[in-house]
């Protein structure tokens, strides 16, 4: 029955926001523990320290999917909407592979980007820096340490074209048909070492979908693999489905 099958949609998406909207407030008061302890870190012996970092990065890894799963109920309830403008891209791309510098940077690996041109576009700047930062946090997540992150920007006639190519695992091929599939994880035991969630890669298509754009793969294991973002410079359409 149709109707009944939207009701249960309707009523799990409303579950999924409540739930993640009640996370947030604990969230928030362990957050401000975790960085109360943060500025007595020169008191701290080496096991308190390394627990009060231990501490911290579940918390961002927790905070990151409670964030994914607010997105993803705001998208089945068709109330995530682009907010759009002119942008470089170039400038949006750099922003983001500076919010992943650090943490790159704490495992060996190098990112390289020296496009200092403008390529304009007409984006939603903030989502599409989201898009860039789980490209990039996945490559660094997959990488050894000592291997590169290579990042250039094609620009055509009437698109732009990012890639992001890494050094990393590589993607099995029977993986790269459901690569963007909601909590699809190619290789689950690393992920949940890693903290993967499944949702970062189904969202960046989304939001890049409602650009009018597409995002794809290449990947060979053990090589490492591209992500590759084509969008239009003038924003084709803003009613692309929302339905994942």
């Amino acid at each position: 029955d149709i109707t009944e099958h939207r009701s249960l949609e309707k009523a799990k998406t409303a579950f999924v926001s409540d739930f993640s909207h009640e996370l947030r407030t604990p969230l928030t008061t362990i957050q401000s523990a975790v960085g109360l302890l943060e500025r007595a870190r020169d008191r701290l012996d080496p096991l308190e320290h390394r627990a009060l970092e231990l501490a911290d990065q579940e918390l961002k890894r927790i905070r990151t999917m409670v964030e994914e799963l607010l997105t993803l109920a705001q998208m089945d309830s068709w109330k995530y909407q682009l907010e759009v403008g002119p942008a470089n891209l170039s400038t949006v791309v750099q922003t983001a592979i500076e919010s992943v510098e650090a943490k790159a940077e704490r495992f060996g690996i190098g990112i390289y980007f020296d496009d200092a041109g403008e390529h304009k576009c007409i984006c939603d700047v903030q989502k599409l820096y989201q898009v860039f930062i789980n490209l990039l946090d996945n490559a660094i997540k997959y990488s050894d340490p000592g291997a590169r992150v290579d990042v250039e920007i094609d620009e055509g006639a009437s698109s732009l074209t990012v890639r992001i190519r890494d050094t990393g695992v590589g993607i099995p091929d029977e993986d790269l048909t459901q690569l963007f599939e909601r909590f699809y994880r190619v290789d689950k035991d690393r992920s949940r070492a890693t903290g993967g969630s499944g949702l970062g890669l189904a969202i960046s298509k989304q939001i890049v979908e409602m650009h009018g754009g597409s995002i794809s793969v290449e990947s060979e294991v053990d090589v490492g693999s591209v992500f590759e973002v084509s969008l239009p410079k003038a924003l084709l359409s803003r009613s692309v489905s929302h339905a994942l």
